[in-house]
């Protein structure tokens, strides 16, 4: 669904790891899509999403 250019939520408790969670915000980006974040990742590894996804990001406090 990400390569079709459509808009992904990782839910506050979704199982996906740090590593599958960026690239999967690589692929929703680079196809014109935006990535919503609830899960509490580590505060270094959501500056290296924001990194890549810009603007196109949104990340749950």
């Amino acid at each position: 669904m990400a390569e079709l250019g459509a808009n992904i939520i990782i839910a506050e408790d979704s199982r996906i790891q740090f590593s599958d969670a960026l690239s999967l915000v690589q692929i929703v980006t680079q196809n014109g899509g935006s990535i919503t974040v609830e899960k509490a990742y580590h505060h270094t590894e959501i500056e290296q999403m924001v990194a890549i996804a810009a603007n196109k990001i949104t990340i749950k406090v």
